[in-house]
């Protein structure tokens, strides 16, 4: 983990975050928002964060993570102690359940949807790619919505806003945003992100968008 003196708003975009880490960025920067009733970025909301909150998101984070643990040692005790008609004993519940489930318990932990982001995963079928005119309907499109939404593409992504679990992702109010979906061709899959309050709504639209081909792929040519 990155410290704050390692960190400046041309170096920021390279910290490959864990999505709680940007689900608490992505608050602070809604909040900080409302209170300045001005945008923030999210590279300055993260940059705030770090140096105001960051140290103490880590020690809450951690008991938290310690107690939810403790609670579902104290489950597999119960249950294990059932089956075989004796306490098996805290210690040996512990280490048993370290084996068989903290894994499972840090990915779910870890999950895109467990803090707060619907993630949608489509692959571009009109034989222009994404143009000019798609790029600028899915854009449009996103305006509507009470939604932060970004976009990822495989491959060399020359201009993004941040890393998260080794993808670069730009945000699509990002001037940028155009050039990185102008380079998607037919048969490129575009890794899209959103969080907010419309975050389903405006994925299922931009599926439905991407998956018709823009108005212009017809799947009797194919």
């Amino acid at each position: 983990m990155p410290t704050l003196e390692m960190f400046s708003i041309e170096n920021i975009k390279n910290w490959d975050r864990t999505p709680a880490e940007l689900a608490a960025i992505m608050q602070h920067k809604y909040l900080t928002s409302v209170e300045r009733s001005a945008e923030v970025s999210l590279e300055e909301a993260t940059l705030d964060f770090m140096d105001r909150y960051m140290e103490a998101y880590r020690r809450e984070a951690t008991q938290r993570h310690i107690q939810a643990q403790i609670k579902e040692i104290e489950k597999y005790r119960w249950i294990e102690s059932q089956k075989a008609g004796r306490d098996i004993g805290e210690e040996n519940a512990a280490q048993e359940w370290r084996s068989k489930y903290a894994a499972i318990y840090r990915q779910d932990c870890e999950s895109l949807e467990k803090n707060g982001f619907m993630s949608l995963s489509v692959t571009v079928k009109n034989e222009k790619g994404v143009h000019v005119r798609p790029a600028g309907t899915l854009s449009n499109l996103v305006k509507h919505y009470d939604a932060e939404v970004y976009v990822s593409k495989p491959g060399c992504m020359e201009h993004y806003n941040f890393v998260l679990q080794g993808r670069r992702y730009i945000n699509f109010k990002s001037v940028m945003m155009n050039l990185l979906l102008l380079c998607a061709a037919q048969g490129d899959q575009l890794e899209f992100l959103a969080y907010g309050r419309e975050a389903r709504e405006v994925l299922t639209e931009i599926k439905a968008l991407v998956e018709s081909g823009f108005g212009e792929f017809h799947p009797s040519r194919t």
